[in-house]
């Protein structure tokens, strides 16, 4: 038998008042959209959406990093994005790129740890009052299918946004703080050291055991997290450094000639659109003083017949549309890399060998277009091919990561605390505790 879909239904109310197609907020729509960026690879609208997130195991989905990124305004507009224009994905995802929206929104005003976040007596302090309040209403009318009833994580929400409010009007309203930071409301940092103290190999640790991990954590705070601790970096953001490569192990691959052959493949929808998001980005990181060089490269309005549509939906009104002939030296680095993929980081200079590459196929039209006073192009080139190299790496790595099964917390604590110990221990941070 077919496993039974489990899914939320929004209050009619709620579904009306935002036009929504459906009152449907299920996974399935996520799965659709990942599939669809993962059928060719290359460029994404959400390159933060990965396999953990469609099919996490049973200890990832405790992980605050993969929650994070999950409950993003990327993921929400994404969903939406491609419920209006990707076939491939359910003109219903909508619903669930608003909840994700909604839940991300949430999520951020409750770990607020900047003035310009916080719960004030401002006019914006007072609209995300105002939205908190929404909020209550129509998580209090959630119902969940096909278990139906009352869910621990609804008391939860409402208890905790509740406390918020009712404090921002006690403490706030009535002049005795300026504003509230709800980030500081919650036990985030306690439960975090608990963690770590028990990571380091036994779960009921005594006083002189507490104080030595104690001594540890302090020294650990300013090290990497190893990847086999239970503790993972908050909306972390890593990327393989592979493009330092150690001098007496070089990178082992042909030096003569590696790109002779792309072969041609066209870009669907939603790698033009991400392909076209990455440009844009990388124009704006080699903007300068230079005016000439700056129009050459940067658009200040959408420029028809680009793939425009994912920046212009995603935009707040900062994001920048790179030109015509900007956007067309980039492609014509993406078909290298869609072309060749993972064989590219068995390539001695690979950086150098593609810099080349793209150069000397961009036709002569496009390359005078670029003035020649700052080099302007090679800028742009230089500065894709580093943000791609790591996009490609990243992804390689966890290809050929392998995950190990737990069949127990305690096991998957001691196991991974007995790493965490080993590693320290390398380093000398147990020396005299």
């Amino acid at each position: 038998m077919p496993a039974t879909q489990v899914y939320f239904l929004l209050p009619p109310d709620t579904v009306t008042e935002n036009s929504l197609p459906s009152d449907k907020v299920q996974m399935e729509h996520v799965r659709q959209l990942y599939f669809c960026q993962e059928a060719k690879g290359g460029a994404k609208i959400v390159p933060e959406l990965k396999t953990e997130h469609v099919n996490p195991p049973q200890f990832e989905k405790m992980r605050a990093n993969i929650a994070g990124s999950f409950f993003s305004e990327r993921m929400s507009a994404g969903l939406s994005f491609a419920a209006i224009h990707v076939p491939e994905v359910s003109r219903e995802a909508e619903s669930t790129g608003w909840f994700i929206g909604q839940v991300s929104e949430w999520k951020r005003l409750m770990n607020a740890r900047h003035e310009f976040d916080s719960l004030s007596r401002s006019l914006q302090g007072r609209e995300r009052v105002k939205f908190l309040q929404e909020y209550l209403v129509w998580f209090r009318a959630l119902k969940f299918h096909p278990q139906g009833g009352w869910k621990p994580t609804q008391t939860g929400t409402l208890l905790l946004t509740t406390a918020a409010i009712e404090m921002m009007e006690d403490l706030v309203m009535n002049r005795y703080i300026e504003y509230l930071l709800s980030s500081r409301l919650g036990s985030h940092s306690c439960e975090n050291v608990f963690s770590q103290v028990r990571a380091g190999g036994n779960i009921h640790p005594g006083p002189v055991r507490l104080r030595q991990m104690l001594r540890l954590l302090s020294v650990a705070q300013f090290m990497a997290v190893p990847s086999s601790a239970t503790y993972p970096e908050d909306e972390e953001r890593y990327y393989v450094d592979f493009l330092v490569a150690k001098k007496d192990k070089p990178i082992e691959g042909d030096e003569e000639d590696p790109l002779l052959y792309v072969p041609e493949s066209e870009l669907t929808l939603i790698q033009r659109n991400g392909l076209y998001f990455m440009a844009g980005w990388a124009v704006k990181e080699i903007l300068g003083d230079c005016a000439t060089c700056n129009l050459s490269v940067r658009s200040g309005e959408r420029m028809p017949g680009l793939p425009s549509e994912w920046t212009n939906f995603y935009s707040h009104g900062g994001l920048i549309h790179p030109t015509k002939e900007a956007f067309d030296v980039v492609k014509r680095g993406e078909k290298l890399f869609m072309g060749h993929g993972d064989k590219l980081l068995k390539i001695q200079k690979v950086k150098k060998v593609l810099k080349d590459e793209i150069i000397q196929s961009v036709p002569h039209n496009i390359a005078t277009h670029f003035p020649a006073c700052h080099n302007i192009m090679n800028d742009l080139v230089c500065k894709y091919i580093s943000l791609r190299l790591h996009i490609l790496a990243k992804d390689t790595s966890k290809r050929f990561v392998q995950d190990t099964v737990y069949s127990s917390k305690s096991g998957f604590m001691f196991t991974s605390s007995a790493k965490v110990g080993k590693s320290a221990k390398s380093r000398g941070c147990l020396h005299r505790l």
